[in-house]
């Protein structure tokens, strides 16, 4: 097993979508809100080059408090530095991923594992499931960052479903419409570039 430590006080994207308040990325926000933006596109950071491709369910993302206004990252050996809304995203298990060490490639050969890609007909984890499968062509050895962005698409569809917290018509809009584009892109490290996220880059320019 493969698995990252966590902060204290995180608690998993299940517990913590029930906190959500979906407010622009521009609005000031208070000690219970938590910015969706903002998670989807740390995720969009922690991955790749090094993750090659991820299974994650809701419990192995842990959401938490940080004192940090910004974050810093790579990305296509740039510097990135994007605003945090006082969020620390931690993916916590590897086990099922494919990790390009520099001196091999780690895996978990899934086809072995049938039932993994048997769950119920509609429900968005199975389903994402079963699209890494047709993706990959069940290989799973090489490099299909395509799969990050199935990933991606999931969490958008949770925040969709999740009914337990304040948003309005727009931010649902703009949710529905970041879902369509996800689709298009073959790699995390592409959607990170989305309109959607603009306005969290500070001082630098992610396509400059």
């Amino acid at each position: 097993m493969l698995s990252a430590p966590s902060g204290k006080g995180s608690e998993d994207i299940e517990a913590a979508v029930k906190k959500l308040s979906l407010v622009s990325t521009s609005s000031s926000m208070d000690d219970d809100q938590i910015n969706p933006f903002s998670v989807l596109l740390s995720i969009c950071g922690q991955s790749a080059p090094s993750v090659l491709q991820d299974i994650f369910s809701r419990g192995n993302i842990l959401v938490g408090r940080s004192d940090s206004e910004t974050l810093q990252f790579t990305l296509n050996g740039k510097n990135m530095l994007i605003k945090t809304h006082g969020l620390i995203i931690s993916i916590i298990d590897f086990t099922l991923s494919t990790i390009n060490t520099g001196d091999s490639i780690l895996y978990l050969d899934l086809s072995s594992d049938p039932d993994l890609f048997k769950g119920p007909k509609g429900d968005k984890q199975s389903e994402t499931y079963r699209r890494m499968k047709e993706v990959t062509e069940d290989c799973w050895e090489g490099s299909c960052p395509k799969t990050n962005v199935l990933w991606l698409i999931y969490l958008v569809d949770i925040l969709l479903m999740k009914k337990s917290f304040e948003r309005t018509t727009k931010h649902e809009r703009d949710l529905r419409s970041l879902k369509k584009r996800l689709d298009k892109y073959d790699s995390a490290k592409e959607a990170v570039l989305d309109p959607f996220f603009t306005d969290l880059f500070i001082e630098s320019d992610p396509k400059a």
